[in-house]
C-alpha cells in the first residue's frame, strides 16, 4: 500500500529555520578563526583589542600578538571576524601576508602610509606593550611609578601612557596602554 508523505508549511519552516542556523553558525566559526600556531616558551601571546582613532575615523579590530619584543607575528581581525591580517615583525623589517601569493611580503612605512592614511611605529610598539621603550630609541620618562616602572614617556613622537597592569610570569604586564601622537590615538587592551 502506497503512503503518501504529507509535508506540512510548519515542517517547512521548521526545516529552514534550522539549516539557516546551522548555515549561520557554520559561517561565524569559518570567519573567527585564524591560523593556530606553535608557542614557544620564551614568547609571548596577548590577546585583546585594538582600537586606532583619527581625526575624523576610528578603526577596532581584535588582535593575537605572538613574539618577543621587536620580533613576532601580529594576527589582526574586524570585530565581525570578516576582515583578516596577519604582520611579521622582525627588526627593523615589517612584512605582511599576501593572500594572492600566500607569501609574507615586504611592507614599508611609505606602504602603510597609502594603505592607512598613517605610519605606525610597530617595531617600537612590540616593546611597548611588554612595559618598556624601544632600547635603542632615545625616550623622556614622564610618570613613573614607586617601583621605578614607567607610567608615562614619550618615544619616536609618540606619548606612550600605561593606564592599568596584570600580573605576568616574570613582571607586570600592561593591561590598557594609550599611545598618542597628534591626532592619531592608538588603545591596546589585553585580555590574556
Amino acid at each position: 500500500m502506497y503512503r503518501p508523505l504529507i509535508i506540512t508549511e510548519w515542517s517547512m519552516k521548521a526545516f529552514f529555520s534550522g539549516l539557516i542556523c546551522l548555515l549561520t553558525l557554520g559561517l561565524f566559526v569559518a570567519c573567527s578563526s585564524i591560523q593556530q600556531i606553535n608557542v614557544i616558551e620564551e614568547e609571548m601571546t596577548l590577546r585583546g583589542k585594538l582600537s586606532i582613532s583619527f581625526a575624523d575615523q576610528r578603526l577596532v579590530m581584535r588582535y593575537r600578538f605572538v613574539g618577543s619584543p621587536g620580533k613576532g607575528t601580529l594576527y589582526s581581525r574586524s570585530l565581525g571576524g570578516l576582515v583578516q591580517n596577519r604582520l611579521k615583525i622582525d627588526q627593523d623589517q615589517l612584512f605582511i601576508y599576501d593572500s594572492k601569493s600566500k607569501q609574507m611580503i615586504g611592507y614599508t612605512s611609505r606602504m602603510m602610509e597609502r594603505d592607512f592614511g598613517v605610519s605606525l611605529p610597530l617595531e617600537a610598539m612590540t616593546f611597548w606593550i611588554s612595559g618598556k621603550p624601544h632600547p635603542t630609541q632615545a625616550y623622556r620618562a614622564i610618570i613613573a611609578d614607586n617601583q621605578d616602572s614607567l607610567v608615562t614617556f614619550e618615544q619616536s613622537g609618540w606619548t606612550i601612557s600605561y593606564e592599568s597592569f596584570m600580573a605576568g610570569k616574570d613582571q607586570n604586564i600592561p593591561k590598557r596602554i594609550k599611545a598618542m601622537s597628534g591626532e592619531i590615538e592608538v588603545i591596546l587592551t589585553v585580555d590574556s
